[in-house]
């Protein structure tokens, strides 16, 4: 069967090296009797034994030589057998690349050989003609079609050098039958002048003519031909031909010509039929899927997008459609569904999110055969090219106690609160984060009924579990989880509690290249570099979402135990809060717990109430009675008139010890009204009504009851909800004398430089003043601590710790001299 194709030059010859062609040789020949040598002469005849036995040596070494090559030849046979069996895709495609290679070096071998040895090129391209010729599926490949194509010109030249005349034209019609439109030059004498004589004085003609134009003319699969608005007239050889005639989207033809020898054939104007169609629709939705009988076509697009890539003509009745449809292009999307089959009935779909799918179905009569035959594109007078689905959308309003809190649904994100979007029914996973807290839930969207949605977002605790030990029982381990998570999830409500699993842990510390086990290894000895902790908090930070981070560890110096050490970590804080407790004491978790949950108004830490007289507890008559022995300026004792001396009688209609009253004034609401009956030293009695107000007081940082951490992010929850500006200059505040604690001082200093406190008296402006000089100090600025010590002198009554603790004033003095 001859191979139809078009090649290019570039494809002779690959870079893929194929196997070579063995050469065979011819055998020894044993050398001729050396006359010289006599049957007389004994010493000569010796010799001749000697050669004799060494030729039979070589002969027997030959002959083991040629058995073993035949057994691997076999062998190699063998294995090649067993590879065509049942060779993979990959495989096949991967040999048919190697044939090809390995032809074209004996193409190109055959070259080099053609002016020196004719013969060998004869034996080289007659390999190559019979490998092409016998594998089909390589015949269809333009790289085998010129291969043969040069193996047949290269046959010609070298029948034509041996002076073989009629095997080189015989070579040629060859050629030509394979390719009838052959045309490049023979790089021998008289190559182009036997190709035209054969072409003038063999070949016969078939001229063809069709009804639509661009349509292909193949012969055996090749291309030889493209029919426009003139006929093609065809040269072939004496033969019968199946010659056929495609066009994209019509029905292949196929016609069988016998042709003689100068004959000249003329087939009538032949029409292809249809095979495909285009059809456009319409839709009210854009991204909307569409379906040809259970297969996608694609998905519509807004019209006024893709109208600029349509054809013209196209283009200019979709929009005469519109305009009589009385459409805004702009409100509609479009898809034009191509490789639609001209087939009796037709169903499409339409589908998307949020809407109801909708089915249309298509019968193709005859009238509307023909009219598809003629133009492809459906008639857009039919109403099927408009299609109006129904939505179902929902609108979900979500709005959150933190501003700007981003929005999830599903892990997609919808935007940032106050938000309102639209949605599909359905049952939905809502995050809604932020910096300063997250909230969670699952969330049900019912069709046609819209929902509101007002969330609290309170921090995240993840609790990545407890560290296994070597020296701990499996079920002691799971116990102490299992009794942590309890606690956690059971008593904590100020945060958002999730539980991180054991394989859960060390499969995201694998994922992001930090070393667990090092890690836990020294918290529970030696502390951590600040750069190292940071370095794993922020990235539990960024990809957990959570502020809080708890990991327990058992204390591996009481192996035996239930001891297990508690690491509490925040983002920006750089040291843990570590708390070692027994997890199979409930008081020990109770203590715990309430740590880490209270205050949940970090708000209340910032002051204490003011009565602002000093009192202690005297015995009159038989009994004990709160003495006035100071009263402090500017407070509400000093305010209505309290005078040291004077004897509290009673306060809202009852008698106190001074502690008792205290605590009972502390537990007042800021400017509460109390009724104080008092006794002065002249024996008159008087009655006022006192309001105890609050003032700032400092974070108590020494206290065992604090966890530091905890604390830093109900500050920073607080600062969140843009507090007044006292409250979130006391919020600071107390965030930098945190970092204070743990000496890190720029930290410190950052915040410190931004805050400003009113007041003159107690913790106020000057406390600002003095904190900033320490950092100052502790960093090595000396010129700027003593700047910073020198304007504190200037808040005279600013103190330390609560409104009673060290003035201000003596400590910058000390730390000028010190600095001095």
């Amino acid at each position: 069967m001859p191979l139809w194709g078009t090649t290019k030059d570039e494809n002779r010859g690959s870079g893929i090296r194929g196997r070579g062609m063995e050469r065979s040789s011819s055998g020894l020949r044993p050398p001729a009797p050396d006359p010289r040598f006599s049957e007389e002469n004994t010493t000569n005849h010796l010799l001749r034994g000697w050669l004799r036995f060494g030729w039979q040596l070589a002969m027997v070494a030959l002959l083991c030589w040629l058995m073993t090559a035949t057994e691997m030849h076999a062998q190699k046979i063998k294995r090649t057998d067993r590879t065509k069996k049942a060779p993979t895709a990959a495989k096949a495609g991967q040999a048919a690349v190697t044939d090809l290679s390995a032809l074209s070096n004996l193409i190109r071998q055959a070259e080099q050989v053609l002016e020196a040895d004719p013969v060998q090129t004869l034996r080289l391209v007659d390999n190559v003609l019979q490998q092409l010729g016998g594998q089909d599926p390589l015949q269809k490949t333009p790289e085998a079609s010129r291969l043969y194509e040069d193996a047949l010109v290269l046959k010609a030249r070298a029948l034509f050098l041996k002076g073989d005349m009629a095997g080189a034209q015989t070579a040629l019609r060859q050629l030509l039958k394979f390719n009838p439109t052959f045309a490049r030059p023979i790089p021998f004498p008289v190559g182009a002048e036997w190709v035209e004589n054969i072409r003038a004085a063999e070949m016969g003609t078939v001229e063809l003519s069709t009804v639509q134009s661009g349509v292909n003319v193949l012969i055996g699969g090749r291309v030889v031909a493209t029919i426009y608005s003139e006929p093609v007239v065809l040269r072939l050889l004496p033969g019968n031909y199946e010659i056929t005639l495609s066009k994209e989207d019509y029905i292949p033809k196929s016609i069988i010509f016998p042709l003689q020898a100068g004959e000249q054939r003329e087939h009538p104007t032949i029409q292809l039929k249809r095979e495909f169609f285009k059809i456009p629709f319409f839709v009210n939705h854009a991204d909307v899927e569409v379906q040809l009988d259970d297969v996608v076509k694609g998905k519509t697009k807004p019209f006024t997008e893709i109208m600029g890539s349509l054809d013209r003509a196209l283009r200019d009745d979709l929009l005469t459609f519109l305009e009589k449809e009385n459409i805004n292009p702009a409100n509609v999307s479009f898809i034009l569904v191509d490789k639609v089959p001209l087939t009796d009935s037709l169903s499409f779909t339409f589908s998307k999110p949020c809407v109801i799918d909708e089915t249309r179905r298509l019968e193709l009569d005859d009238e509307l055969r023909r009219q598809l035959n003629e133009n492809p594109i459906f008639p857009l007078r039919r109403r099927v090219s408009m299609v109006e689905l129904t939505s179902t959308e929902v609108t979900i309003t979500v709005s959150a106690s933190l501003p700007d809190a981003e929005v999830f649904l599903d892990g997609e994100s919808l935007g940032a609160t106050p938000l309102e979007a639209t949605i599909c029914p359905g049952r939905y996973d809502l995050l809604v984060r932020h910096d300063g807290g997250r909230f969670r839930s699952r969330i049900d969207v019912r069709e046609d009924e819209d929902l509101d949605i007002e969330v609290t977002l309170r921090p995240s605790l993840t609790f990545l579990g407890i560290f296994p030990s070597e020296f701990v029982a499996p079920e002691v381990h799971t116990e102490a989880t299992l009794a942590l998570t309890n606690a956690l999830s059971g008593r904590v409500s100020y945060f958002n509690i999730e539980v991180m699993t054991l394989p859960q842990m060390f499969e995201f510390f694998r994922d992001h290249t930090m070393d667990l086990t090092g890690f836990i290894a020294n918290l529970g000895s030696s502390p951590l570099p600040i750069d190292e902790i940071r370095k794993v908090t922020t990235t539990l930070a960024d990809n957990l979402g959570a502020n809080l981070f708890l990991i327990g560890f058992f204390d591996v110096q009481e192996p035996s135990s239930t001891t297990i050490r508690l690491a509490l970590f925040s983002k920006d804080h750089p040291y843990p809060d570590l708390t070692r407790m027994d997890i199979r004491s409930p008081q020990d978790l109770s203590i715990f717990v309430n740590k880490l949950q209270s205050p949940e108004r970090v708000a209340d830490v910032f002051y204490e109430p003011w009565f602002g007289a000093k009192m202690v507890d005297v015995e009159l008559n038989g009994e004990v009675v709160p003495v006035v022995l100071d009263v402090q300026s500017g407070s509400p004792a000093r305010t209505v008139g309290l005078k040291p001396g004077d004897i509290v009688l009673q306060v809202d209609s009852r008698s106190w010890k001074t502690a008792e009253l205290l605590k009972y004034l502390g537990q007042k609401k800021p400017f509460e009204v109390s009724r104080v009956a008092v006794r002065s030293l002249d024996g008159s009695e008087h009655s006022y009504q006192i309001s105890v107000i609050n003032i700032p007081v400092e974070i108590p940082l020494n206290s065992r009851d604090i966890l530091l951490n905890a604390y830093l992010v109900k500050l920073d929850q607080l600062l969140y909800t843009d507090p007044p500006p006292e409250l979130s200059a006391l919020a600071s505040f107390n965030k930098a004398l945190i970092f204070i604690h743990v000496d890190d001082y720029p930290a410190a200093l950052d915040i410190l430089k931004t805050v400003t406190l009113s007041g003159t008296r107690g913790i106020s402006q000057g406390t600002i003043l003095y904190y900033r000089g320490l950092c100052y100090e502790k960093m090595g600025e000396s010129a700027s601590a003593l700047a910073a010590y020198r304007e504190a002198l200037a808040f005279g009554a600013s103190t330390i710790g609560t409104s009673e603790g060290t003035l201000v004033s003596i400590l910058a003095k000390e730390r000028l001299s010190a600095i001095k």
